[in-house]
């Protein structure tokens, strides 16, 4: 009973593995059973006995992908900012940390954000995704009371579609010095309770901008 259960569990792992790497090169939406058998060379009748549809297999990929990524938790964010000083520190420490696991998963992260508004298992994955930054940015610069204008701007420059978007273009990357900066900046400047859009963003974009420029007189 134990190795068919070890047997189980095996091939459960080759066919997600299998679709994780398909729905990064192809989309999900373009990723047939028969392809996911294939590459986890066993049958489809074998796929469709793990995961019956796409409800099942996505949230075992997203399980998967975010145990090889390594993210941090909450609880894990709220001891490590414990250690740091200032909102400046821990925010540093949370673009940091972000990037790192942008590098790992950057093939799923982007197969996720392109196919989330068409494939609603996806768009559930980076839903979840995206309030754990929101939460994390909060604990990060819990002291200064941050409002929900300010969480949603920064969670924009923070997100992995703006850091790809950095190194698609060979331009820069969120992990150079200016950038946490640039984010705490653009929080001291931003009045609370406020509905308008926050006044320390154009200070984020414009840093960004004078960072690109030293960049390009190279």
């Amino acid at each position: 009973m134990r190795n068919r259960d070890e047997s189980f569990a095996q091939t459960n792992s080759r066919i997600v593995e299998a679709a994780k790497v398909l729905h990064a090169e192809r989309g999900v939406l373009a990723t047939s059973w028969q392809d996911i058998a294939e590459r986890a060379r066993v049958s489809p009748v074998t796929v469709y006995r793990h995961f019956r549809s796409l409800s099942e297999l996505i949230p075992a990929c997203a399980r998967s992908f975010v145990d090889s990524v390594a993210p941090l938790t909450e609880e894990d964010a709220r001891a490590a900012f414990a250690a740091l000083e200032s909102p400046f520190e821990r925010l540093e420490m949370l673009i940091r940390d972000d990037c790192a696991c942008y590098v790992r998963g950057r093939e799923w992260f982007h197969a996720a954000m392109r196919e989330s508004d068409l494939v609603p298992e996806l768009g559930a994955v980076v839903s979840a995704q995206q309030a754990t930054l929101a939460t994390l940015i909060r604990a990060a610069l819990e002291e200064l009371d941050p409002s929900a204008e300010v969480v949603s701007a920064l969670q924009a420059v923070i997100d992995f579609p703006f850091w790809r978007a950095l190194i698609h273009a060979g331009l820069c990357s969120p992990l150079t010095p200016w950038f946490p900066r640039a984010c705490f900046d653009s929080v001291q400047l931003c009045p609370r309770g406020s509905n308008s859009v926050p006044l320390g963003l154009p200070i984020l974009w414009l840093d960004s901008v004078n960072a690109l420029r030293t960049l390009w007189r190279r």
